[in-house]
């Protein structure tokens, strides 16, 4: 139902799920807000609900590791160039 907190697969990482939150339901399908605010629509059958303490605290490990990560050089995958490349 709408505002319940769910995993799913996040569309800017390949075979990857993260937190999100329901935001509208429709008949075959629901749209979610994922933790960094990135708005996508997903069938029903790849969400799986979690609790809003679950999601809080996942979204607060994320943030730790992104925050860790982020002045670190990596190889990423440049999702609308389609190719890796070294990270900035």
């Amino acid at each position: 139902k709408s505002s319940d907190y769910v995993v799913a697969p996040h569309p800017n990482y390949i075979d990857s799920y993260a937190p999100a939150q329901i935001t509208t339901v429709y008949s075959d399908n629901v749209e979610v807000q994922f933790y960094d605010h990135i708005l996508v629509k997903c069938q029903k059958t790849d969400i799986y609900q979690i609790s809003k303490e679950n999601y809080k605290q996942s979204v607060e490990e994320i943030e730790k590791c992104e925050e860790k990560l982020s002045y670190r050089s990596a190889i990423v995958l440049d999702v609308p160039k389609r190719c890796f490349r070294m990270s900035k």
